[in-house]
């Protein structure tokens, strides 16, 4: 994670934790200052392990629904 931080420009004294809540699959950063924060959220993803990971506001929730069939 801090490597993908660190590609798209958040320098590294920037973040200050980074915890996985036990029931979710989720990260979250807290950073030093909110320029860092507006800047990672202006990138909407990163690239973790090989894998495009969505970045979300945790402080303005963001609900994503999943459509399994549409309604004739």
């Amino acid at each position: 994670i801090i490597m993908a931080l660190d590609q798209r420009g958040i320098d590294y004294d920037d973040i200050i934790s980074i915890q996985r809540p036990l029931c979710t699959n989720t990260f979250v950063v807290s950073f030093r200052t909110a320029d860092a924060k507006a800047h990672i959220l202006s990138a909407w993803d990163i690239n973790v392990a090989g894998h495009r990971t969505f970045v979300a506001d945790c402080d303005h929730k963001i609900s994503i629904v999943k459509v399994l069939q549409r309604p004739e």
